[in-house]
């Protein structure tokens, strides 16, 4: 088995190691001072226990049983609320339930599938796919969505912000909405009368785009692509000489490293930098991570351009670095038109992701850390 291979199998093999890890549920996590001790139970369910403080919690299926006299962070496949929350609650979840024996004195802030909610809460902000406020749930501010659907058969005390493409209310309401409904959707809404109390406001959302404007986008994210990928090759052809031919070599003589790098950093970079934010763990360096991340990513058209420019620059005898830009250029012209292939222009994206930020942090470390 070759030294290469050898190594792409070891970097595989990390990978799953890492994922196993950070995706593990242990029987107890002792978040710092200022979050709290969690128990979790064979069903990989956390139970938490009335706290004076902040809490940070992230599992399978996370259950809030009795009061916290704080801010709530959760993250979870399902989040449940059956207590009372003094704070905050901040949810990243598939399904986020408020239960009705729930009360949150603050803000939710929630990014989820799906939100149920029955108990007493404050304010929304919520991007969802499917929310419903169930019978006997109040608002007692303002409620901000945007979702796919929303079915309101509960009270909202004052005013609701909706972006939705389905709205739904129980019939025979009365005063549903105590405040004003502003809403947006394609078409307008049969709102049933004495669901609101206030003012109606309709705005209508208009999708269908003309062939000029279809034409006119595609030209405008071309030249955007086109023009920060010659600003990133310029730079790095300029003043780190050195490091382009880094990257075409990372690409031709450690194919396999290449890959193993950058499938680890495309899939284990987000999820550390996740696990640090919700657990209240070094968060802000998992804030800084995840810029870090985005901005690697916006850059690997251009590196990846660069690795297959100047491979076939250096075909020529007398090799320029005007000859290694344009076709640095060339290519990053390519790998954007073969985007926008239907279905396939998905596996080059990804392709372009993971070489991309591949090569990149090969060539960055190879000189220390991986001279082989």
């Amino acid at each position: 088995m070759s030294k290469t291979l050898k190594i792409f199998i070891l970097c595989l093999l990390l990978i799953f190691t890492l994922s196993s890890f950070c995706l593990a549920t242990s029987k107890e996590t002792n978040v710092n001072k200022n979050a709290i001790q969690a128990t979790t139970t064979n069903e990989k369910q956390e139970s938490v226990s009335i706290l004076n403080t902040d809490v940070y919690i992230a599992n399978n299926n996370v259950v809030i049983e009795n009061t916290v006299n704080g801010n709530v962070f959760a993250y979870g496949s399902s989040v449940t609320i059956q207590g009372e929350i003094q704070g905050d609650l901040f949810v990243l979840s598939n399904h986020l339930i408020i239960e009705n024996s729930a009360k949150v004195s603050g803000n939710i802030f929630a990014y989820a599938t799906t939100i149920i909610v029955s108990g007493t809460v404050s304010d929304i902000y919520a991007y969802t796919s499917s929310f419903s406020l169930e019978k006997g749930a109040i608002v007692e501010r303002d409620l901000k969505l945007y979702c796919n659907q929303a079915t309101l058969n509960g009270k909202v005390e004052k005013d609701v912000y909706i972006a939705t493409g389905k709205l739904n209310f129980s019939e025979n309401v009365v005063n549903t909405i105590n405040g004003n409904l502003h809403y947006s959707a394609v078409q307008e809404f049969e709102i049933p009368e004495g669901a609101v109390s206030g003012e109606i406001k309709f705005t209508k959302i208009d999708n269908t785009l003309t062939p000029e404007q279809i034409i006119a986008n595609y030209i405008s994210n071309f030249l955007r692509v086109i023009l920060y990928a010659i600003i990133v090759i310029l730079l790095i052809t300029f003043f780190t000489s050195q490091f382009t031919s880094k990257i075409t070599h990372s690409m031709t003589k450690h194919p396999f490293i290449v890959a193993g790098i950058g499938i680890g950093s495309f899939i284990m970079i987000p999820l550390l930098a996740l696990v640090f934010i919700i657990t209240g763990f070094l968060t802000y360096f998992g804030i800084a991570l995840i810029a870090l991340y985005c901005l690697m990513l916006s850059i690997t058209i251009a590196i990846l351009g660069m690795a297959i420019g100047n491979y076939f620059a250096n075909k020529f005898k007398n090799k320029t670095k005007a000859k290694s830009i344009l076709l640095s250029i060339a290519s990053v012209i390519i790998i954007w038109l073969l985007q926008q292939i239907p279905t396939f222009g998905s596996y080059v994206s990804i392709f372009t992701y993971v070489f991309g930020l591949g090569i990149f942090i090969y060539s960055i470390f190879k000189r220390n850390y991986l001279s082989y």
